[in-house]
């Protein structure tokens, strides 16, 4: 009888490959926004973002107007950051939280100390929206870039032969079982917006002789974005690692698929409710969940559907995390073997069973 697997990706999966975890990114969309006249480095993956924004015509915003709508947003991104007494949030890590906060208090009812409506009514929320959005996908299109060239500075040198990661290991064990059985039975669910794994996916896993459509239908049906993604990595004008072509991201941003869990009028997006039962549904219906990476926050338990235990019955669960489940989840996960361990080594053991 067939085994169902799900892995669950947090930010640790993406950070071996020097991608930024939920507060980096965060740092990096404060910092190279503020940046008005001159890079911070000319060679950084990560500048030019303010002006290729206001360069973005659906904007519509004169340059004045513009830089007063980036300043404010900054205003309020730097008093979440420094988490200072009066605004200081409990427990966020993510964009979606500070974004969700911001959403929340222009919404709410209550005007006093609300700083948010000070500076932002309902009518330029849009414009936050689309800021914050095409920022991750500028800067995670630089750092798909580095890790690009550093790849190849890799390859090119003595220990090539030798260099392996995590995604490897997997795509090995995928080619054990085919993909005909991993089409059907193996589900992996990140909670990260770059697309390596889709990338080193295409390079390793072996094709289908029969189906040449079938590694192609695994990576773009059986990978799932909790919070969205970058596009397809089969898309020609948003293809892995597109180097200095970012400026594509602003002349069609419809193809980036990035979703906030609430709108920006305070309520849940239609979209992120459909992902997360989606996601829910395959987590119910799997025999071996493995956590990879993942610091099981009680806002991401909850997106999975860990609050509500009675679906999940009896699952074997395995995880990499140094982190404790939040406090009240510790029963539930009170049977996980948590094996403290890179990734890599995780994946190479002969716990996986796929």
């Amino acid at each position: 009888m067939n085994k169902k697997t799900t892995f669950i990706l947090g930010a640790g999966a993406s950070a071996e490959f020097g991608f930024p975890i939920g507060s980096k990114l965060f740092e990096d969309i404060i910092l190279h926004l503020n940046v008005i006249k001159n890079p911070i480095d000319k060679s950084d993956y990560l500048s030019d973002i303010r002006k290729q924004l206001f360069n973005y015509g659906s904007l519509n915003l004169e340059r004045g107007d513009f830089d007063n709508a980036i300043n404010n947003l900054l205003f309020i991104l730097l008093k979440y950051y420094y988490h200072d007494t009066h605004y200081k949030i409990n427990g966020i890590v993510s964009i979606d939280h500070y974004i969700n906060r911001i959403y929340q208090n222009i919404n709410s009812q209550n005007d006093d100390d609300n700083i948010e409506k000070s500076v932002f009514d309902k009518e330029k929320l849009k414009q936050v929206d689309i800021i914050i959005k095409l920022s991750i996908a500028y800067l995670l299109f630089g750092y798909e870039e580095r890790f690009m060239n550093a790849s190849a500075r890799v390859h090119k040198s003595e220990r090539s032969s030798n260099y392996k990661n995590w995604v490897f290991d997997l795509a090995l064990k995928i080619n054990q079982v085919g993909l005909d059985y991993a089409c059907e039975n193996i589900q992996i669910i990140t909670f990260n917006y770059e697309r390596t794994l889709q990338y080193l996916l295409d390079k390793y896993l072996f094709e289908n002789e029969v189906d040449g459509n079938a590694k192609k239908d695994f990576i773009s049906k059986n990978i799932h974005h909790v919070y969205g993604h970058l596009g397809s990595i089969y898309d020609k004008e948003l293809s892995f690692g597109i180097e200095n072509n970012r400026e594509k991201v602003f002349e069609n941003p419809k193809k980036i698929k990035l979703i906030f869990s609430h709108n920006y009028d305070g309520k849940i997006s239609d979209e992120f409710r459909a992902m997360s039962d989606g996601i829910q549904n395959l987590i119910t219906e799997s025999d071996n969940i493995y956590f990879m990476g993942f610091g099981f926050l009680k806002e991401n338990l909850e997106v999975l559907g860990f609050n509500n235990c009675g679906k999940f019955g009896e699952k074997r669960m395995l995880s990499t995390s140094e982190y404790s489940p939040h406090e009240g989840y510790k029963a539930l996960f009170d049977a996980i073997d948590f094996k403290r361990n890179y990734c890599e080594s995780f994946i190479k053991g002969d716990d996986i069973i796929l």
